[in-house]
């Protein structure tokens, strides 16, 4: 089994919430092809969860894990 880590804010994403279309293709081909399984991780604040989640799942990015900062003052 193959994992990818991978950060949101301008890697998943390009300006603001905009799509990486071209990442984002070729996260999918990994997860179709392959079966690579996704884990998300970012310096958002763990209060962003719930909007990280909905965009991953609007963008059809399955994620088996997402990790958001949780470090005490963040947010």
């Amino acid at each position: 089994m193959a994992y990818i880590i991978t950060d949101v804010d301008g890697t998943l994403t390009t300006t603001g919430d905009r799509p990486n279309l071209a990442y984002l293709d070729w996260l999918k081909s990994q997860i179709n092809d392959f079966g690579t399984k996704i884990i998300v991780v970012s310096a958002r604040p763990v209060s962003r969860l719930a909007e990280t989640e909905a965009w991953l799942k609007e963008y059809f990015i399955p994620a088996e894990e997402v990790y958001l900062n949780d470090f005490p003052g963040a947010g």
